[in-house]
């Protein structure tokens, strides 16, 4: 099937698209259905039947969703629900080349965050160095903080526009 993609990633956000080799693994999905009447499902499969699932995600609330594990290289097809509604069937492939990006969901990240203060970033072994060296001001590792933070903070922190859109047949 030679599908026609919409210019304007609003109308048509669509992705893996239709017989894409996605550069990343998992790669992102998306889609946009006509009405929302509640929670969505994913469904990826090795086969055209549906029969042979590799993920399985029930009461997605957001029209994205990325995997946590990334794909065997191969050939799979996708699509969502939305209670009776459902998605025509894409196709994707996932390549030796592709880079395994597997990033762990927000519940991940959160149980991750130290619950304790302070949120530095410093290797835990450094943590006890800066304590003792903050009334002192003159500690390397203190001076060496400082110096890079108010680097960073010298520096402007404005991103560029990116360009309005993506070459059509990219992924």
């Amino acid at each position: 099937m030679d599908e026609q993609r919409h210019p304007h990633p609003h109308l048509d956000p669509r992705q893996p698209r239709n017989g894409a080799k996605p550069s990343t693994n998992p790669p992102v999905f998306a889609w946009k259905p006509i009405a929302a009447d509640g929670g969505f499902a994913l469904t990826v499969t090795r086969d055209t039947a549906f029969s042979d699932v590799c993920l399985q995600a029930d009461g997605l609330t957001d029209l994205l969703f990325l995997p946590e594990a990334a794909f065997a290289p191969g050939r799979y097809f996708w699509k969502w629900t939305a209670g009776a509604q459902g998605s025509e069937v894409f196709s994707f492939e996932i390549t030796a080349d592709a880079v395994t990006l597997e990033v762990p969901g927000a519940a991940e990240w959160l149980r991750r965050f130290p619950a304790t203060h302070p949120r530095v970033y410093l290797r835990p072994e450094e943590l006890p160095e800066l304590r003792a060296s903050r009334s002192e001001q003159r500690s390397q590792l203190w001076q060496e903080l400082r110096a890079a933070a108010e680097h960073l903070l010298a520096e402007p922190h404005e991103l560029a526009e990116p360009p309005f859109l993506p070459d059509w047949s990219a992924d």
